[in-house]
């Protein structure tokens, strides 16, 4: 993907969010259709999370990065981690304690909390036009051993983030859904 096609990609998610979040009442917002299922609130504050621990590593790669005309393609270890981040999750994944989400939430906070989250993702794609998307290499907050290039970082965010939309919307199409 090019850095405009990534920086369209989080505008497409923040269009999705918006919609997704329209008409909903707090209580709708945190509902959990039993005990161990997240709130459409958790999947999004699970996301505001993660952005909150590597968009300032991101910020400062995409400061750092030395100039490129190459395109970028993501190696083979990325291309597994961004497949199996896209959805519909077939496979469950237990999220690390660090990205746990918070059990409430308020639309009020919610709402511009997740519009600022893709503007700014919007903003920092565009700004890898023409530098190194394949370096520098950024280690994952839960553990060092994975690295992911930038452009891999933002071809991973984007697929994570289309995840956790689709897992928000099964919560919005429960049949005990609240006002459903």
């Amino acid at each position: 993907m090019t850095s405009a096609d990534q920086a369209a990609a989080f505008e497409a998610i923040r269009v999705d969010a918006r919609a997704l979040l329209g008409g909903l009442s707090d209580e709708q917002l945190n509902w959990r259709s039993s005990p161990g299922r997240w709130s459409i609130a958790q999947c999004l504050e699970h996301l505001l999370t993660v952005h909150h621990l590597i968009e300032p590593k991101l910020r400062v790669a995409v400061h750092t990065a030395p100039p490129s005309d190459k395109p970028y393609r993501p190696g083979f270890l990325a291309r597994l981690i961004i497949g199996s981040s896209e959805p519909p999750a077939s496979v469950p994944m237990k999220s690390p304690k660090i990205y746990v989400p918070p059990v409430a939430a308020t639309l009020t906070d919610l709402r511009p909390a997740v519009d600022a989250m893709q503007r700014e993702l919007v903003g920092l794609a565009e700004a890898t036009e023409g530098v190194n998307r394949s370096r520098p290499k950024i280690a994952s907050p839960v553990t060092k051993i994975v690295r992911l290039g930038l452009g891999e970082w933002f071809d991973f965010l984007a697929a994570h983030e289309r995840r956790h939309l689709w897992q928000a919307r099964q919560v919005r199409q429960h049949p005990d859904f609240p006002g459903a």
